[in-house]
């Protein structure tokens, strides 16, 4: 069995209410097993046989959209991707924001996103498919929200504070 986190983007803001036993149960209905859930931002952790992650992602994308009136973009990571993530925290001295991309962004959206460098006295660093932000004042405040990276970088993102994400790996 493969250990999967998800990260449902957007809900239980603006009206876009779910309950985390119906998404529990949702995700049991599909198969998977040890399903649990962390908090209400739609942080969820299950294991499977599936191997292909963007199969996997697709699947949870289609059965959510059956389940309720609104889009629900995911980000999907295995065990060992997410214990890589943490690993790769570029700022280890600190506690940064980490925002999950659905896919790796193109050189043209990253060489866009840098160029904003000198605009904030936050920190940002992309690799791969994680962006690390070193957040300076409060997050709720800063340049690079999740809105600037999607806008920027041309792919879904959630993003999650430093806590959450070693909570998630707890709970694997």
């Amino acid at each position: 069995m493969i250990t999967y986190i998800v990260l449902l983007r957007g809900i239980n803001v603006a009206g876009k209410t779910v309950k985390m036993d119906r998404l529990r149960g949702i995700f049991s209905s599909m198969g998977f097993q040890n399903v649990r859930t962390y908090i209400q931002s739609g942080n969820v952790v299950f294991e499977t046989e599936e191997q292909n992650t963007a199969l996997l992602a697709e699947r949870i994308v289609e059965e959510l959209k059956k389940n309720f009136d609104f889009p629900i973009p995911v980000a999907v990571r295995t065990l060992n991707e997410w214990e890589e993530a943490i690993r790769n925290n570029p700022f280890p001295d600190n506690e940064p924001h980490v925002s999950f991309l659905s896919e790796k962004p193109s050189k043209e959206a990253l060489e866009k996103v840098e160029s904003y460098q000198d605009r904030s006295d936050d920190e940002i660093k992309v690799l791969g498919r994680e962006v690390y932000l070193l957040c300076r004042g409060s997050y709720h405040k800063t340049l690079y929200s999740n809105a600037f990276l999607e806008r920027n970088l041309q792919v879904s993102s959630t993003t999650r504070n430093w806590k959450t994400v070693n909570k998630l790996l707890d709970l694997c």
